[in-house]
């Protein structure tokens, strides 16, 4: 029986996650023509309950497990974002997340949150934790999103710009939906290009730091 994982690998028609590089989230909708992109959205209320901040990249505990996790897999492009919980998660669906989401390579869970990476170029974080959630919902398993962080500002809907019709539905009318009560932040602005320079300058740091903390600890163990 196939994983959640491979069932999003074969929709979109990538066979294996081997080789994937997670360089575009969109690499479907950004090919597409005639189409009104709707802005994404910034740092605003949406309602009563529903707000976007924008944050500096690892300046809070979510961001900075983003960031931890991006490191560790040496990530140059896609998105990461952080559910927080209201609950700890338990261990029954951690076990199903990290066999069905593809192993730590795509989803880590601590205590009361859980990372997870885009899937290659056809789902985004924000969705795949979503199906994740809901898939839980179906054994038993009732998650209560306190927060979420996502690297991109939430994706937005795709219409058609003669007919103005719905295309595809975005990350953001996905989160209005299920998660009108969290806290969503964010880093970068998301706005339909493969990535951002902000964006990828801040990577550029991040992994040329841990390159150079790592080549300065292999000097220091030399020398000891």
């Amino acid at each position: 029986m196939k994983s959640l994982l491979e069932k999003i690998f074969a929709a979109s028609g990538l066979a294996t996650a081997k080789g994937i590089n997670n360089t575009c989230q969109c690499s479907k909708c950004c090919s597409q023509k005639a189409l009104l992109f709707e802005s994404s959205p910034q740092s605003f209320e949406i309602n009563s309950s529903l707000k976007l901040h924008k944050i500096g990249y690892g300046n809070d505990e979510l961001s900075q497990m983003a960031r931890n996790f991006r490191s560790s897999l040496k990530l140059k492009g896609g998105n990461i974002a952080v559910f927080e919980f209201e609950e700890t998660i338990p261990d029954n669906f951690a076990r199903y997340a990290l066999k069905e989401g593809g192993g730590s390579r795509y989803v880590r869970i601590k205590d009361n949150k859980m990372v997870i990476q885009n899937v290659g170029r056809s789902t985004h974080s924000e969705r795949f934790a979503h199906m994740l959630i809901q898939e839980g919902k179906k054994m038993g398993i009732d998650l209560n999103v306190k927060s979420i962080y996502t690297e991109y500002s939430p994706c937005t809907d795709i219409r058609n710009e003669k007919f103005s019709k719905l295309i595809k539905s975005g990350c953001w009318s996905l989160i209005k939906k299920y998660y009108p009560k969290a806290k969503i932040s964010f880093s970068f602005n998301w706005d339909f290009n493969p990535e951002t320079a902000d964006k990828n300058a801040a990577v550029r740091i991040l992994l040329n730091k841990d390159k150079l903390s790592n080549t300065n600890s292999a000097k220091t163990k030399k020398f000891k």
